[in-house]
């Protein structure tokens, strides 16, 4: 069950790297935004494959609601860090109530 919460936490690393690439690159032109592109698809790639390995143990019930609000959390953040997203109190407060929500979920029997 820890490798499978490994691989969760990896895809979430994983899809989370992959959007961030691609908002790069739609700043980008020419050969520089096609390998952002090329590497985002990749990330997604590899996304889509370490998550297929943590649903050997991990109920998708649970996996997939952990891996939305990880990767929202992990985008939110480093959205508001390097594109100077604004974080209103309102995300913040969804958010929170989002992974409560996963929380109840995954506590759940």
């Amino acid at each position: 069950m820890q490798l499978a919460i490994a691989f969760l936490s990896l895809s979430i690393v994983l899809n989370s790297a992959s959007n961030l690439i691609l908002k790069f690159a739609s700043s980008s032109q020419g050969i520089a935004r096609a390998a952002k592109v090329v590497l985002g698809l990749a990330l997604g790639v590899c996304n889509v494959l370490v998550y297929s390995r943590s649903l050997e143990k991990i109920r998708l019930s649970i996996a997939y609601p952990a891996l939305s609000i990880g990767s929202i959390v992990v985008i939110t953040a480093v959205s508001a860090l390097i594109f100077k997203d604004p974080l209103p109190v309102k995300t913040v407060a969804g958010i929170g109530f989002a992974m409560f929500g996963v929380f109840l979920i995954s506590t759940a029997t």
